[in-house]
């Protein structure tokens, strides 16, 4: 087995290029394989008016999942769904056909089941890794480049379950993983901040300008108030 670390040489080897390492007790990398890794459910299952959430690739888009507005089976399926595939609070979701490589960590208590769309990362207490560490090297370039070299390309974009257990994964000591998944985190932050503000300023754009061109404010007194400000 091969093991793989992060290696950066200006003029000789790209910055955070993956080089294959003898495997041993200080290794600093792994392939993807920190637990246990299965897919959700292979039918659709009779969704219910209420009932325990049932998560697809479209739930994990958005920053925060409301259990309110997933999909619905009631809790008869759900135990048996959750016989194959039971994701708790720690593990990581993974979107594998359709929009493929996004990766959430689980950070709720409340139960749920997934479609196969869905892959369910379950971390191993003694893998040493940090779950809020591999879900942003997977969000990152060094986990997306390799989704594109293994992604099929069909009419739906599908990843295996074995290509995904064959991810390079560079693994820093515990304490590094920590701060690179902090420094992460606050830009993810700022990231979501800033295009929030933007979406409130095109949105007093777009009525400011239906505004301005249904007459329901004129033009005429701030040009007239401008004006009167210039000095001469």
């Amino acid at each position: 087995m091969l093991c793989f670390t992060l290696v950066g040489k200006a003029g000789r080897v790209p910055a955070l290029a993956l080089l294959p390492l003898p495997c041993g007790p200080k290794c600093c990398g792994y392939s993807m394989n920190p637990g246990k890794i299965i897919d959700g459910a292979h039918h659709t299952p009779t969704y219910t008016q209420s009932g325990v959430p049932f998560l697809r690739v479209t739930d994990i888009h958005s920053d925060t999942i409301d259990p309110r507005r997933t999909k619905f089976v009631s809790l008869k399926e759900h135990k048996n769904l959750a016989a194959r595939c039971s994701p708790k609070k720690g593990d990581i979701l993974l979107s594998k056909n359709g929009t493929v490589g996004i990766a959430k960590l689980i950070n709720w208590d409340w139960e749920f089941s997934i479609f196969v769309s869905l892959a369910m990362i379950s971390i191993n207490a003694y893998s040493g890794v940090k779950g809020e560490f591999l879900e942003s090297v997977i969000n990152s370039k060094i986990v997306k480049k390799q989704i594109e070299n293994r992604s099929k390309q069909g009419t739906v974009t599908n990843l295996h379950l074995e290509e995904i257990r064959d991810f390079n994964i560079p693994t820093p000591p515990e304490e590094e993983q920590i701060k690179i998944a902090n420094i992460s985190k606050s830009y993810e932050d700022r990231v979501r901040n800033e295009r929030h503000r933007l979406t409130k300023l095109l949105a007093s754009k777009s009525g400011l300008m239906d505004d301005l061109l249904t007459g329901r404010v004129r033009v005429t007194p701030l040009l007239d108030q401008a004006q009167a400000t210039t000095p001469a």
